[in-house]
């Protein structure tokens, strides 16, 4: 950012009144909010998470490219301002998204997922792109909290985040508090909620939830996390919770360590439109998707093409414990040389459409093929957790729902536990290796 946006933050930070950079939309503020909310909302101490939505353009600005707000209107496509925090203006036609492009996992179109639970890809950009980022992870929790321990947000230096820690309560306080942390250089606690110092930022479950901002993560343990899971293998991070290292975290020193696993996948097989929507429903959902179908007109309405017999076969051979099998088709033909296949593979979810009846045919052929009981009770037939439904959306929606219970029964996300300091490895020269390693 400029240094007159810097400096307006360091006024603000420090909790001292200052002139708004842009007149125009400090009167649109003083217009919408009246004078005091106007002022307050531009000069406030910037953690505080304004909840007034009348005004769309508050705050300081520089040139066309950041903005500084508290007070957003949320779902306007127009305004530069975004609830993932401060980024940059890119032009409308970027990306065909608009100006909130640009905010954590990286979609195939480049934009990122403001609430994805992966946020480290996000921070690798950042850091790649010259920008320092903090690793905010959730440490500790007393009482309820709607998100895991574990959970982390990723923030760079200009402002921007991706990741979430509450329900949306505290975000922007919590992307201003890392903008600080990076600013001084240090990592740092921070307690929010019942008992925090912040009295003027509570969570309306009445808990209480602690937080590492940990500025010193290295790019490089980062980019070996993330490339671990994109090869589809677990990964670990050892965030410091205590120490002398961290400030406001007093006590003998203690790590949480917060274990990654690779995304949830579904594959499907089949044509028509339960196979488009199922893709479509999945990838919103927050899945890797892979759509296989022999059908033209299958592939072009999902954006993909069609796939020969060689290639559905060797999509098969890719499936690992992470992924989910779903068979879309009305030809329930096409199923009976795929199935074994499928049920061979280490897949926590195989599901085939059809009726009750479709599906007692289909367990027949298969045992005519050798297959005993307990491997046929792998398949969820029908697929989905809705009777009869008649609409390729409300199917989907019913399968999807499916794998994601599924999914839950075996995993849990934010797979974290707190330790004590691991001691110092060696490599086999005698060398004193990074005791926090990115694997498992």
């Amino acid at each position: 950012m400029g240094q007159r946006a810097n400096a307006a933050r360091l006024q603000l930070r420090k909790g001292v009144e200052a002139e708004p950079h842009n007149s125009a939309a400090a009167a649109t503020c003083k217009d919408s909010l009246g004078e005091s909310a106007a002022t307050k909302g531009v000069a406030g101490r910037i953690g505080r998470p304004y909840t007034r939505n009348s005004a769309s353009r508050c705050g300081f600005v520089d040139g066309s490219t950041h903005f500084i707000s508290f007070a957003l209107r949320p779902g306007r496509p127009d305004t530069a301002f975004s609830q993932c925090g401060l980024l940059p203006r890119r032009p409308d036609s970027a990306a065909g998204r608009g100006p909130l492009s640009g905010c954590a996992m990286r979609q195939p179109d480049g934009s990122w997922d403001p609430f994805d639970d992966y946020v480290l890809d996000f921070a690798v950009a950042g850091m790649r792109a010259g920008e320092r980022a903090a690793i905010v992870t959730l440490v500790e929790i007393e009482g309820s909290s709607p998100r895991p321990l574990g959970a982390q947000m990723a923030v760079t230096e200009s402002g921007a985040w991706v990741g979430y820690l509450s329900g949306g309560c505290i975000e922007r306080a919590i992307a201003e508090e890392a903008v600080d942390a990076l600013a001084q250089g240090r990592s740092r606690r921070v307690r929010y909620g019942r008992g925090s110092r912040y009295i003027d930022i509570s969570l309306p479950c009445g808990s209480a939830i602690e937080l590492v901002f940990d500025v010193e993560v290295p790019l490089s343990r980062l980019e070996a996390i993330d490339a671990r899971l994109r090869g589809r293998q677990a990964a670990r991070m050892d965030v410091p919770m205590s120490g002398p290292q961290i400030e406001g975290a007093a006590g003998p020193a203690r790590i949480l360590r917060r274990t990654y696993l690779p995304r949830r996948r579904i594959v499907v097989f089949g044509l028509g439109p339960v196979a488009v929507k199922l893709a479509s429903v999945a990838a919103a959902a927050g899945f890797e998707v892979a759509l296989h179908t022999p059908d033209d007109a299958t592939a072009a309405a999902a954006g993909t093409t069609a796939s020969s017999g060689a290639a559905i076969e060797e999509a098969l051979r890719t499936v690992d414990s992470r992924s989910a099998i779903v068979f879309a088709f009305h030809d329930h033909d096409r199923e009976e040389r795929l199935l074994p296949a499928a049920l061979a593979t280490d897949a926590f979810y195989i599901g085939a459409m059809g009726s009750r009846i479709t599906h007692a045919r289909r367990l027949e052929l298969m045992r005519a093929r050798g297959l005993d009981e307990r491997t046929l009770g792998k398949i969820h037939g029908p697929a989905g957790l809705l009777d009869h439904a008649k609409s390729a959306v409300d199917l989907a929606v019913s399968i999807v729902a499916q794998v994601v219970a599924t999914a839950r029964n075996g995993e849990a996300e934010a797979v974290a536990e707190v330790v004590a300091p691991p001691q110092p490895m060696r490599t086999p020269g005698g060398e004193i290796a990074d005791p926090v390693e990115a694997r498992l």
